[in-house]
């Protein structure tokens, strides 16, 4: 038997060997003819067709083919079901569906026939991506992905968008323990100017994340070279370009229930002269004669320096004929007068 809804027709098809005998129809044991109801086809004389135009209620039942003087007959049953004059959900949402945090759920539904419907979260339509030319359909999802208690918790609906018919239904979130995955480590050994990275993970996004040093906490807006990067389940601190004075005991709090420590070591590099030192002469418009500037430069910055001349230490504060200019890393002695005695 093969049945066509969308054509509103029943066809039966039966194969036989080859026979010239043209065979009878019978509906519940009462022969059939070729009417508007019915249609009786033989091809080829081993195909013998039987269509049932617009199939009703009253059609169903017993159809039988056999073949006069033989005893040869095949037999099949005619089943047809009622369409649904209303849209209606045949299966309707759980009144009460539960997920565990940071997991993916699927509310499904269906519908007796084919259609369209919208999704609500607590009265307010969702935004649904969907092909504009998407067929309708008798089953109906929506996927939540990575399941959080703020922002997916609260009362699904699905509604029929032919007749406003609908379904609900409570979606609770189970709110995970925060664990962690991985925590700081124990100890970092660095050198002055290298990048301090510090990561931990925990099972799941926390919902308050807090960064000390030595106990105190740590705030952005005093240093430039910091960054804190909260990203779903990892929690990062990067510092770059260190130095010793970030050195120390480092503390990532997460929701005042976990606590993981680092111990921090920036090993302070040696200064060491990068340029110099370098002389030039500039001239003055000034009383005191010509001035000798001798500069160098430094790898850090802020070092305090000592000046010699002829391996006896030069002192400003006795002899106003020297200068000395300490900016950043560049360090400067001025003489002025100069004089042929200053070789």
């Amino acid at each position: 038997m093969d049945r066509s809804s969308d054509r509103f027709l029943v066809q039966f098809d039966c194969e036989t060997t080859p026979t010239d005998k043209k065979p009878v129809w019978f509906f519940n044991n009462r022969q059939i003819d070729n009417t508007s109801k019915y249609e009786l086809v033989s091809t080829d004389n081993t195909h013998h067709l039987l269509f049932i135009n617009q199939p009703e209620l009253s059609d169903q039942g017993q159809y039988t083919i056999s073949f006069p003087e033989s005893d040869q007959s095949s037999t099949a049953n005619l089943q047809v079901l009622q369409t649904p004059s209303t849209l209606e959900f045949i299966q309707p949402l759980d009144e009460v569906f539960l997920c565990e945090e940071g997991d993916n759920f699927v509310l499904v539904t269906r519908t007796n026939k084919p259609t369209h419907v919208s999704w609500m979260k607590n009265g307010y339509k969702l935004s649904i991506k969907s092909k504009l030319d998407a067929l309708p359909t008798n089953e109906h999802r929506l996927t939540i992905e990575k399941a959080q208690k703020i922002d997916h918790e609260g009362i699904y609906t699905c509604i029929i968008d032919a007749n406003n018919v609908a379904t609900q239904c409570h979606v609770k979130i189970l709110e995970r323990e925060l664990q962690l995955i991985q925590p700081l480590p124990k100890q970092i050994r660095l050198n002055e100017h290298d990048t301090l990275t510090l990561i931990c993970e925990t099972n799941r996004k926390p919902k308050k994340i807090q960064w000390f040093k030595d106990q105190s906490n740590i705030p952005l807006e005093t240093n430039n070279s910091l960054m804190i990067i909260n990203a779903d389940e990892t929690c990062t601190l990067i510092i770059n370009n260190a130095n010793k004075f970030d050195s120390g005991i480092y503390t990532c709090r997460l929701e005042d229930s976990l606590i993981t420590v680092s111990d921090v070591k920036i090993h302070e590099s040696a200064a060491q002269f990068v340029d110099g030192p370098q002389s030039y002469l500039i001239w003055r418009q000034r009383e005191d004669g010509p001035v000798v500037n001798i500069s160098c430069t430094l790898n850090k910055p802020n070092v305090p320096v000592r000046w010699f001349r002829e391996n006896q230490e030069i002192q400003p504060e006795f002899n106003n004929k020297y200068e000395i200019i300490s900016e950043g890393t560049i360090q400067c002695l001025l003489i002025h007068d100069v004089q042929k005695e200053d070789s």
